[in-house]
């Protein structure tokens, strides 16, 4: 199986800077960088960071907005042999400080927008931030180095970063990837996702996302441009797609929904968007049906985990399988496992994968790691998603739901996902969630949580949906809510939507 042609990423960085000098590499609210300045930059980080004392596999923790410093300080760890650990500013503090405690951090980059965060949470490291603040290391020293400190070689086998999981179900966990691993998944994504040399790359989400991750290190692959936005404005990424003519971005299907509920999305040109892809969570029928009508290009859907497999959907395969996601992209193979540990040839079970891009395992967690890892009769380890699906004859994946999320009535399996998708169907319901709630009867039973748009009732669209549905999964109850908990990745945080109904039940 053909694989990156490059033996590193500091290759790759030098190859670009050397035969594309003047085309752009970063663009952001920072300024242009061309791949000649990107180069000699996370040079500069990467010696700085060796002669500040760290040593390869150290790890480097990030908390930082979206800009070029930050995808300065990713590529500067990977060219220097250190661990990247890029964190999600939006979580609490003691979970930020646990994943810092974890990872084992000897330095947190921060922003000066997060610099007051860390004056618990990280006590005991050595700070260096992304400004001039008295008793901290300054990153514009860094960036400004003369040093001329050689970069040691970088083992394929070494880890790379470590990304820590959503949490939507549980603790966060880190996960650890190697460099080659993330090298065949950079090439990988880059063929199923359609970057070439010329892609021209919007980003959106914080860059501490394994989403985020993959638009990065494809573009680097190819040497293309990222554009780097802070946050996500419906109608600055429209501006930016038509004056820029992106190429490729990738988002998560609430995003999708507010660029075609925008209203400049009908009158932008919308014709070099070749490579749009949504993922961290299923994408409403509704929106792929509009996206793959009203887009030259459609929306390509990808399906997968920041462990390591994943599969895709293309435009010109959507037709009559709309709610799949695809089969697997190349380096990667899915197949479905029955509670039994047996694999199945037909029918719904455990949706578990293998790649040449897996993760090397969950940081100071071997037993989670074990947990995740079924073994064939051949003795090849595959990767437990914890999804429930289904492969038809052709192999196309669709996804039923969550393992954890699943609802027993009754003794009889709900899928929470079958109800949402009916209710997603509902126009007048502009986000919905469905979870299992204790029920004195049947064990527990299906409650349905909706945001809806302005004239509707939850009453009248409960009755709607329960014409629609089988007799197991028909609703008791609606409640309406403003909105719903998502995580950064887009997923809604159904443990904290079932945690108080639970409680209430263990304390009566």
């Amino acid at each position: 199986m053909p694989g990156s042609p490059f033996g590193s990423f500091n290759e790759i960085i030098s190859a670009h800077a050397r035969h594309r000098p003047r085309q752009r590499a970063i663009v952001s609210a920072e300024g242009i960088q061309t791949w000649q300045a990107f180069e000699a930059r996370t040079r500069r980080v990467s010696q700085s960071m060796l002669e500040a004392e760290l040593q390869p596999g150290d790890r480097v923790a990030l908390l930082m907005v979206n800009g070029a410093a930050m995808a300065e300080v990713i590529v500067a760890c990977l060219r220097a042999g250190l661990i990247a650990v890029p964190l999600n500013p939006t979580v609490t503090q003691s979970s930020l400080a646990a994943m810092i405690a974890d990872a084992g951090a000897r330095v947190v980059i921060v922003s000066n927008e997060y610099r007051d965060r860390l004056d618990e949470a990280v006590a005991v490291h050595r700070i260096l931030a992304g400004g001039d603040a008295l008793g901290w290391v300054s990153y514009s020293s860094w960036q400004e180095s003369s040093s001329d400190r050689p970069l040691p070689p970088v083992s394929p086998e070494s880890a790379c970063n470590i990304i820590y999981s959503s949490g939507t179900t549980g603790r966060p966990k880190g996960i650890v990837h190697s460099h080659r691993a993330r090298l065949d998944w950079a090439y990988d994504i880059a063929v199923a996702l359609r970057f070439s040399p010329g892609a021209r790359t919007l980003m959106t989400i914080g860059l501490y996302s394994n989403i985020s991750w993959a638009g990065i290190l494809a573009t680097l692959l190819v040497g293309g441009t990222l554009f780097i936005h802070q946050g996500f404005d419906p109608e600055r990424v429209l501006e930016t797609v038509e004056r820029e003519r992106i190429t490729n971005m990738a988002v998560v299907p609430i995003l999708c929904a507010r660029l075609i509920e925008s209203e400049t999305w009908s009158r932008t040109d919308k014709s070099s968007l070749i490579g749009l892809m949504s993922c961290g969570a299923t994408l409403p029928v509704l929106v792929k049906q509009r996206l793959m009508a009203e887009l030259p290009a459609g929306v390509i859907e990808l399906y997968g985990l920041t462990e390591g497999i994943a599969t895709t959907l293309e435009p010109d395969d959507a037709e009559g399988r709309i709610s799949s996601v695809g089969r697997p992209i190349t380096g990667s193979t899915v197949a479905i496992l029955d509670e039994d540990g047996n694999l199945l040839t037909e029918g719904v079970g455990e949706v578990i994968g293998r790649s040449r891009y897996v993760m090397d395992g969950y940081w100071n967690l071997p037993e989670l790691t074990s947990e995740a890892i079924w073994i064939d009769e051949q003795g090849l380890p595959w990767l437990r998603t914890g999804d429930v699906g289904r492969i038809d004859s052709d192999g196309f994946l669709s996804i039923v739901d969550r393992k954890k999320d699943m609802i027993i009535s009754g003794g009889q399996n709900i899928y929470p996902a079958d109800i949402e998708a009916v209710l997603a169907s509902h126009p007048l319901v502009a986000d919905c969630a469905v979870i299992g709630v204790p029920d004195e009867v049947w064990g527990e039973t299906p409650l349905a949580l909706v945001v809806l748009r302005e004239g509707a009732e939850g009453a009248a669209v409960q009755a709607w949906a329960n014409e629609r549905l089988g007799r197991r999964e028909r609703l008791a109850r609606i409640e309406v809510r403003e909105e719903l908990p998502r995580n950064a990745n887009g997923k809604i945080v159904k443990k904290d939507l079932r945690q108080p109904y639970w409680a209430e039940a263990a304390a009566t």
